[in-house]
């Protein structure tokens, strides 16, 4: 195990464990110390007001040809979106992934 050096501050030199590991103790607490919630902004009340949005019953039916047109009309250099697949790769699915997809 790696022997931690004298400590010195400003009144003490410690040297003992305790004493290093109680320097260490003092120091992340006052650098590290608990958020309190902040008043101003209570985000409790916006919690309790939240509305789910009504969902559509009956949703746009997306057949394989809707989605490989719009797989083929969007722009190929076109970064990834929150689901990391770039388009390079969707335009390389073939037609039975293509029906696993959409149904």
């Amino acid at each position: 195990m790696p022997k931690i050096p004298t400590i010195k501050t400003n009144s003490n030199v410690n040297f003992t464990s305790k004493e290093k590991a109680n320097i260490f103790a003092e120091t992340f607490q006052t650098k590290f110390t608990k958020h309190e919630e902040d008043r101003r902004f209570p985000i409790k009340p916006e919690i309790d007001n939240f509305n789910i949005p009504n969902i559509d019953p009956n949703p746009p039916t997306l057949t394989p040809d809707t989605v490989a047109y719009a797989i083929d009309e969007d722009k190929v250099g076109k970064s990834p979106g929150y689901d990391s697949i770039c388009y390079r790769i969707l335009r390389s699915l073939n037609v039975n992934t293509m029906n696993f997809l959409t149904f």
